[in-house]
């Protein structure tokens, strides 16, 4: 993150600008699976005032009716990595072994066939849903596949036993359920891009 002043109205209806240290996402490793979901559904409008506020947290309406002085400058040094980078850097990047969520190595399943039924069932009810765009699908799928690896991966950590050795309670335990799956979403948002893009793309197209 590259942390910098500068002066905005404190709300979107405020008359007064007040100087405020602020953080900015300065590189591709920092960016989330939520940032890139944002950016992607403002696509058609995503002006470089945009993309700062996903990058920040901060209002776009109120970053719009901020007087300018050095602003833009500042916004604009801020954001040359993203404009420099390669078009095809996300679809370039290998399929990681694991993501990181909660400081626990996720393992990634790459024999989907493997899997459940359930598992299968529910991504192509997503898929199916017209209404959802590819950035949408994004944390959908890594939810579905990644949610019981998690719990297996913490559970075994937590035991200090491999799954092999679980009971059949902490087998069911760990099993696929999209009860437990479903908001699971809302925590794949969170995890870094790079680790995650190149993984949803694996879960989408396999």
């Amino acid at each position: 993150m590259i942390e910098f002043k500068i002066k905005t109205k404190k709300h979107k209806t405020s008359k007064k600008t007040e100087a405020q240290s602020i953080q900015c996402v300065d590189s591709w490793t920092e960016v989330t699976v939520k940032h890139w979901q944002e950016l992607s559904n403002h696509h058609d409008s995503l002006d470089m005032i945009r993309v700062f506020s996903v990058f920040t947290g901060l209002d776009y309406d109120m970053l719009m009716n901020s007087p300018d002085g050095e602003l833009t400058n500042q916004i604009s040094k801020s954001l040359n990595w993203f404009y420099e980078a390669d078009e095809n850097y996300l679809t370039d990047l290998d399929l990681p072994s694991h993501v990181i969520h909660n400081g626990i190595a996720i393992p990634i399943p790459t024999n989907l066939g493997a899997k459940t039924i359930g598992q299968k069932l529910i991504l192509s009810k997503y898929l199916e849903n017209k209404d959802l765009s590819y950035s949408d699908l994004i944390p959908v799928a890594l939810s579905v596949y990644l949610e019981p690896e998690y719990r297996r991966t913490k559970l075994e950590l937590d035991t200090g036993k491999s799954h092999l050795e679980f009971t059949d309670e902490q087998i069911r335990s760990v099993q696929f359920n999209w009860e437990r799956g479903e908001p699971f979403i809302e925590e794949c948002m969170g995890l870094k891009l790079v680790e995650a893009y190149p993984v949803a793309r694996f879960f989408l197209t396999s």
